[in-house]
């Protein structure tokens, strides 16, 4: 089965069906052919950006199908809460890591734990989108999907009327009021990121090729300005930037000259970004950012300016 699970984790997911179909004709009773079957499914389901109904039945089947074969078998368990954590069911996410806690099996408890504490922290932060769930429980959030949990969770286009479209050129945010863009209509996140642009928000703005780049990764710094933005916009009492010009860098890595040294001082100030690493000192500019990151900085803004929707 390994080279399914490589198949799997490569997107390849022709080959990899073809290695759980083979493995199964071997051996019906298979676990890890059904194991690896479910993952399949979630991991395309995702990566096609499919409607979480159009696979998950078809995943959880495959886990049960495992768990006929052995009821105790803690990864297919493991697997299974993390389908039901992908689809953005969030109860019985919990409640299947939970089962694995009672068993003895070591290796899958510290992972159901570590799970279990991180379906807990997107619990509250309440997510009140289908979407907002799914992009908090990933890795590195994109900039598609930052436009998406500002217009979804945020709710972004209500508190703030739509003027321009921004763009980034030589790395400094500049107005395109005038200018001709193009973004790729067909990406699925395509209409949040209109509405982002309309709003002209720096960060999440054009590049010099009229490109949005919808997958690129958000860095640090591309947050910060977002940050630094909303602070502008939502504060009764404008942001001031005037304390940190012509200061020394407090971040080892980021000079007090660069275009976007303010807003990433502002936004590790306010404790809506973290230093990467306080030992060092440094910022990671060009860091990404979490799903949980993501929406806790939202939950944040919401709490601080006491915003309810």
């Amino acid at each position: 089965m390994g080279l399914a699970l490589v198949s799997i984790a490569n997107s390849e997911f022709k080959s990899a069906n073809n290695f759980i179909v083979l493995a199964k004709r071997q051996d019906r009773r298979c676990v890890q052919a059904y194991i690896a079957e479910g993952r399949l499914i979630v991991k395309r389901g995702l990566k096609l950006n499919l409607a979480p109904d159009l696979w998950i039945d078809d995943s959880l089947k495959s886990f049960h199908q495992a768990l006929e074969i052995n009821n105790e078998n803690s990864e297919a368990l493991y697997y299974m809460g993390n389908a039901y954590l992908s689809s953005g069911n969030l109860e019985d996410s919990q409640n299947t890591f939970k089962i694995i806690l009672n068993s003895n099996d070591q290796h899958w408890t510290k992972r159901a734990r570590k799970r279990l504490k991180f379906v807990q922290e997107i619990v509250r932060l309440a997510p009140g989108s289908l979407m907002g769930k799914q992009i908090g429980f990933k890795e590195t959030v994109t900039r598609a999907e930052m436009a998406v949990l500002l217009v979804e969770e945020l709710k972004i286009t209500e508190i703030l009327p739509r003027t321009k479209v921004s763009s980034v050129i030589n790395n400094k945010i500049m107005s395109a009021e005038h200018q001709n863009y193009s973004i790729d209509s067909q990406h699925w996140a395509s209409g949040w990121v209109d509405m982002i642009l309309e709003l002209g928000v720096p960060g999440l703005g054009l590049f010099p090729d009229g490109n949005f780049y919808h997958e690129d990764r958000l860095t640090r710094v591309q947050c910060s300005l977002i940050i630094s933005f909303l602070m502008e916009h939502l504060s009764a009492n404008k942001v001031g930037f005037q304390k940190y010009i012509g200061t020394k860098s407090t971040f080892p890595d980021l000079k007090s000259n660069h275009y976007a040294y303010a807003a990433a001082s502002l936004a590790v100030d306010l404790g809506l970004l973290q230093l990467e690493d306080i030992r060092t000192g440094n910022f990671d500019p060009f860091g990404t950012i979490s799903g949980i990151e993501a929406l806790n900085i939202i939950r944040r803004l919401q709490d601080s300016f006491r915003m309810e929707f």
